[in-house]
């Protein structure tokens, strides 16, 4: 019977350890939210926050939503004396590291974007170390 015990309890730890490993806290997305195109465009841009809690530089591998045809990850740059956006092929993402995506900075381009008629929407990630996750955006700034 001790025996018995003994082999349950193990069971239930090693159960609460795989559980409590869930890789949706190993990459945290905060603050995230669209603005809006100015009127008669087709591009909007998107602001997040982003923690790697892994113990691995990972990076952004894909990025999609219902919402436009396509995303890619721009920065600005300055290239004789101006600003211009340029797309980023990766972005990695070192253990710990928060990296805010904001404007003037990093941010998510939304090509080809659908009429923005609901509150939030979907967007969802794939990282270089097989993990996906989904956020919500909310539009702000009309």
């Amino acid at each position: 019977m001790q025996k018995r015990l003994s082999i349950l309890s193990i069971i239930f730890f090693m159960i609460i350890c795989v559980t409590g490993c869930d890789s949706a806290n190993e990459i945290n997305i905060t603050d995230a939210y669209i603005k809006p195109p100015i009127s008669g465009q087709t591009t909007a841009a998107a602001y997040l926050s982003i923690t790697n809690n892994t113990n691995e530089t990972i990076s952004i591998e894909h990025i999609e939503t219902a919402a436009a045809s396509s995303i890619e990850i721009h920065t600005h740059i300055e290239e004789n004396g101006m600003m211009k956006m340029r797309p980023l092929a990766k972005l990695a993402i070192t253990p710990g590291q928060t990296i805010e995506f904001k404007p003037g900075g990093l941010h998510l381009m939304l090509f080809d974007i659908r009429e923005l008629t609901e509150k939030q929407y979907l967007i969802s990630f794939w990282f270089s170390n097989g993990a996906s996750q989904t956020e919500s955006f909310v539009v702000k700034g009309e």
